[in-house]
């Protein structure tokens, strides 16, 4: 309840707020680049310059994170292959069944289960954002992967769009921040306190409002259209990843609140990222967008399993 509820319930202000016309689209478009381009690196880059990095314990979560992100690219490709899909809903279903919304989603609620467990040292919280980029940067090469030929489009357009995708993934401010974090923690040079407190002031705006984003791109007609396709990818996104996961960080020796971590990464629900790249890409677009609000819904109850048993 303390963890989910105040996420829950800023999702849910997001979408009243949109829904009621009280804020219009264009304010949450906006918002949404604020949090992208200067909320997160900010939150990203303080928490990584005052802490130095766990890379041990980091690696061993991205190395499960990897893994289970391979598994259900094959579980959604066998899926939909069952299914019958066509090449742009299974480009669409595959990728909606493993790219999680690990910043918007994940970041919140990471965060906050560590605060409400006492595990809110800046140690945790360092091996919290750490662990997590590489996977951002990862979903996006991927993605890339995954989505290439969806509309039969030729061989030099689809590289071309391929190309300016991965030159974004190089591009990331949120991978940018982290890796600029990291340096500074290394470095002689101390955190000026100014800095610190502007840019924590700065990040501590972006968790709250990217929330609200996310309850506002929600769409009723979305979870209604999406039917057991859609579903099958959500469920293995928010099902079958944080299962396999389990199994996993176990054999890898992951316990407590990295184990924690861990799980609740992999239960998040599909990116909404995921729909933006799909209409890029030629993609089954409605499908994207309705696994990732089924998904959305879905998540609940997982993550609540997952903060119950670790």
């Amino acid at each position: 309840i303390d963890v989910l509820t105040p996420i829950v319930a800023l999702i849910a202000l997001g979408f009243v707020l949109r829904r009621s016309g009280f804020l219009p689209d264009t304010f949450f478009k906006q918002a949404n680049a604020l949090v992208y381009w200067f909320g997160l690196p900010a939150l990203l880059f303080v928490e990584m310059a005052v802490a130095e990095p766990a890379f041990s314990t980091a690696i061993r979560i991205v190395a499960v994170l990897t893994l289970v992100t391979g598994l259900c690219i094959a579980a959604g490709y066998l899926a939909g292959w069952r299914l019958g899909l066509a090449r742009p809903a299974l480009a669409s279903f595959v990728q909606g069944a493993y790219r999680g919304n690990l910043t918007y989603v994940g970041l919140p609620v990471v965060l906050y289960a560590m605060q409400a467990a006492g595990h809110d040292s800046p140690g945790y919280q360092s091996l919290a954002l750490l662990a997590v980029t590489p996977i951002i940067a990862l979903y996006n090469v991927l993605a890339v992967l995954v989505l290439l030929g969806a509309d039969g489009g030729s061989h030099a357009s689809l590289t071309q769009q391929g190309g300016k995708l991965l030159r974004g993934v190089a591009s990331n401010p949120l991978i940018i921040a982290c890796v600029a974090g990291i340096a500074y923690a290394y470095s002689p040079l101390p955190l000026p306190p100014v800095a610190q407190r502007t840019l924590s002031a700065l990040g501590q705006m972006a968790l709250p409002l990217a929330l609200l984003g996310i309850g506002a791109a929600l769409r009723v007609r979305d979870l209604r259209a999406g039917g057991a396709t859609a579903t099958v990818a959500a469920l293995i996104k928010v099902a079958v990843a944080p299962l396999a996961g389990l199994a996993i960080a176990l054999a890898l020796g992951l316990t407590g609140p990295e184990l924690q971590i861990t799980l609740l990464y992999l239960a998040m629900p599909t990116a909404t990222a995921s729909y933006v790249i799909a209409e890029r890409m030629g993609a089954d677009g409605p499908l994207a967008s309705s696994i990732v609000a089924i998904s959305t819904v879905l998540a609940v109850p997982a993550l609540t399993v997952v903060l119950l048993t670790t």
